[in-house]
This record gives C-alpha cells, structure tokens and sequence, in this order.
C-alpha cells in the first residue's frame, strides 16, 4: 500500500513518485478507480495489485484500455487474460539466494536503467522479457510490444525495505512514474461482485 509505512509497504515509492510531480491518486473501491480512470486515463499510469483476486472478470474488463499504461504486480492468470493477453505466466524465478542479483538482458530503457536488481518472484514470458532466469526466457519484467502493459513479478521491488536496493528503485519509479498521473488500485474484499463472495457456513447447516 502507498500509505503504509511498514518495512513491507510502499510509501517510500509513493512519496518520491510524488516528489517527481507525479500524482498519486488511490481510489477506494473499483467505481472509484473505473472514474478516476475516466477522468484522467489519457494520461494516466493503472497500477494495479490484487493478490487476493477481488475482482471478476467482468470488472477487469472495465478497467482495460483506459489508462495509457497498466502494470500488473504478480497478475494472475485471471488478471492477465484480461489485461494482458500477450503475456503468460512462466512460474517462479529460481531461488538463487538472498543475494542475488537478476541482469536486463533485454533493451528496453527502464531495465537498462536499473542495471540490475533483487532476484525472485514470479516469472512470465511476453513479446518483452526482462530480468530472466540463467539460461531461461521468462522473466520478472515483461511487456507487450507497444510497452503500454507491463507486469512486474515481484511486489518486493516496490517495498519500502527494498527500494533502495541496486535497481530496484530505478526500476519501479520509471515504470510507474511514465505518465503525470498514477491511479495505485488496491482491491479490497468490499470489491467481490455480488453473488460471488464467501458462502456463509450457517445457511449449510440443516434447519433443525
């Protein structure tokens, strides 16, 4: 979250976002991130991060193609067909240590301009990969070919505890600081559609 500031959290990022003239705008629920979207989507960045998978199908299709880039944080299958369908989920990236550093490998300039940066999380593969696996072709960084979606396979690269680490931090404010605007979405339980949240463990038990 860009409120927390919790070695996990990612305040740190906002913030200097903010500094840089970006504006950061978090909207509360998903009508307020599809009218934010509306109002300011031309030039605006979509940052979207729901591990949990909140939203549907239907509601990421409502956010699609209004904001003049999407970068997914650890998408799911569900999530990239729907914003990103030139890009497949590959797995995880080989757990080389906790020292370990991952190489662009790839032309694309924020890469280059992180140089290098932590290893892990999860890989994909796209028309751009970035940041691969020794000897593989899938990646923490991959984008479709006009760079207008971009998924980012490790949320630790935003964190606060790691942003100041190699690359990290080169990597994560250009990919997120390219448009004036950055709508930061975090869905929440309150977004599930109706009819399809939890069931309630008491309408299965029997009347009696």
């Amino acid at each position: 979250s860009p409120a927390n500031p919790a070695p996990a959290g990612a305040m740190a990022a906002a913030e200097i976002l903010a500094e840089q003239g970006v504006e950061v705008l978090v909207p509360a629920s998903h009508a307020e991130a599809s009218s934010l979207l509306t109002e300011h989507g031309t030039d605006a960045t979509l940052l979207l991060v729901d591990p949990s998978g909140y939203l549907g199908p239907s509601q990421l299709e409502e956010l699609n193609g209004k904001a003049r880039r999407q970068v997914l944080v650890e998408p799911s299958f569900e999530q990239l067909a729907a914003l990103a369908p030139e890009i497949r989920a590959a797995g995880v990236m080989p757990d080389d240590g906790a020292d370990a550093a991952l190489s662009p490998g790839c032309d694309a300039p924020d890469a280059l301009a992180a140089e290098s940066i932590d290893g892990g999380g999860r890989a994909y593969r796209a028309p751009l990969t970035c940041f691969t696996a020794s000897g593989g072709d899938s990646g923490v960084y991959a984008a479709d070919p006009t760079d207008g979606v971009v998924v980012l396979g490790n949320a630790g690269l935003l964190a606060n505890e790691s942003l100041a680490s190699r690359g990290n931090a080169a990597l994560a404010l250009r990919t997120l600081g390219s448009t004036g605007t950055l709508i930061w979405y975090l869905p929440t339980v309150s977004d599930i559609p109706a009819g399809q949240g939890p069931v309630d463990p008491q309408s299965l038990l029997p009347q009696w």
